[in-house]
């Protein structure tokens, strides 16, 4: 009796233990669908490091985006200036997600130095899909319109909204949660640790493009010698050409050659970019340095 008393205890524990295990497994797998489910839906993000038209007197360059789902906290940087390049100081925010488009939702300029803004947005739950950043020039932030600012699964996140003259000037970014960088990390810096960041990133982004230069070089050379091969082993034929044959061979030199012209014209453009490069890049890491010391 004793025995089949304990059996049945034991058949009990087993069954809530199981019936636990399978709980636990289901709202694991409902807290975290949004990743674990296939999602086929178009993404809807707005290309980084693109300059976006549709403002009056500015371009827009989205350059971060990133979340922070423990604090709910989507922190973006973009980088504005005016036709003639110079920095902008005159833009307003505001943001929508797609499930509530109706709903309008504070951006907070959290620093702005140079070209740069370090926008913030606050309590975004970590099931968002999309969240849209209206960017406008000058205005105040009633007189936007709830129009101007659309989730359809079709749109090219890179298509700036732009209005009739009489209409507000303003372009939208698009983050799509496939595509925003998470960083349980993320938190408020200091204006001098934004802009150290800002710099740091400039000195990689043009190391980067330097480093593209350089790469290709050699390749253009060695194209240039191939060339000069082909018209050694051209030259050689000759001997046993009629003159009809001569003739082509000739202008078949003569493309090859004008082509090495060419190729070295690039050359040296390449060059002149990769020196540009080199500069900007000392110049940016004189300018860390001062930042470091002195902001």
């Amino acid at each position: 009796m004793a025995n089949t008393i304990k059996l049945t205890k034991n058949r009990k524990s087993s069954f809530y233990l199981i019936v636990a295990l399978v709980g636990l497994t289901v709202g694991l797998f409902l807290f975290t669908s949004k990743i674990t489910l296939w999602d086929d839906t178009p993404i809807l993000q707005t290309e980084f490091n693109d300059k976006l038209q549709g403002l009056n007197n500015s371009s827009v360059v989205l350059k971060e985006w990133q979340y922070n789902p423990d604090k709910k906290l989507m922190e973006i940087t973009i980088k504005a200036a005016s036709v003639d390049g110079t920095p902008v100081n005159n833009l307003t925010f505001y943001a929508k997600e797609k499930q509530n488009p109706q709903k309008k939702i504070p951006v907070e300029v959290v620093t702005q130095y140079e070209d740069a803004y370090v926008l913030h947005i606050k309590n975004i739950q970590p099931d968002y899909q999309v969240v849209g950043v209206v960017i406008a020039e000058n205005v105040d932030k009633s007189n936007l319109s709830v129009n101007q600012l659309t989730f359809s699964d079709t749109d090219n996140a890179n298509v700036q909204e732009e209005n009739d003259q009489s209409e507000l000037s303003s372009v939208t970014i698009y983050g799509d949660y496939r595509k925003v960088k998470v960083d349980p990390n993320l938190k408020t810096l200091t204006k001098k640790e934004y802009e150290i960041r800002g710099i740091k990133e400039d000195i990689s982004v043009n190391e980067k493009e330097k480093r593209k230069i350089d790469t290709t070089l050699p390749e253009q050379k060695e194209y240039i010698e191939q060339l000069n091969e082909e018209i050694k082993t051209i030259e050689k034929d000759k001997k046993y050409q009629t003159n009809e044959e001569q003739i082509e061979s000739n202008a078949t030199i003569k493309n090859k050659q004008e082509e090495i012209e060419n190729v070295n014209l690039n050359i040296q453009k390449l060059k002149e970019r990769s020196k540009e490069y080199g500069e900007k890049i000392e110049k940016l890491n004189l300018k860390l340095n001062d930042v470091q010391k002195n902001g």
